[in-house]
């Protein structure tokens, strides 16, 4: 594969998964960076999305302006050293409103 094909519209989360890339996204605003998992990515958001769309609005500034995704190529030396974020427990958390009696 060539790297145009992988800073491309047409290249697609389903076919980052199968070539088991890494996908580094960085917040050109404040700096703020993280490490995914191709297909945690895929299932999260669907794999027919295409890479190069940030997956999520930076934690730091609140939107997706300047988070700009590159796809990496693991390599040896990454395996045990890199760090990256993977889906955790769901949380389910109990709300309360007010409500009249008998309500």
């Amino acid at each position: 594969m060539t790297v145009t094909r992988f800073l491309s519209q047409h290249y697609l989360l389903r076919e980052a998964a199968k070539d088991g890339v890494v996908l580094q996204v960085t917040c050109q605003c404040c700096w703020k960076r993280a490490n995914y998992l191709a297909t945690d990515l895929a299932r999260l958001l669907g794999g027919d999305r295409p890479v190069v769309w940030p997956p999520f609005d930076c934690s730091g500034c609140g939107n997706d302006r300047y988070v700009k995704v590159k796809v990496h190529h693991p390599e040896p030396g990454d395996y045990g050293s890199m760090r990256i974020r993977r889906p955790g427990p769901v949380k389910m958390i109990q709300t309360w409103q007010v409500v009249s009696l008998g309500d």
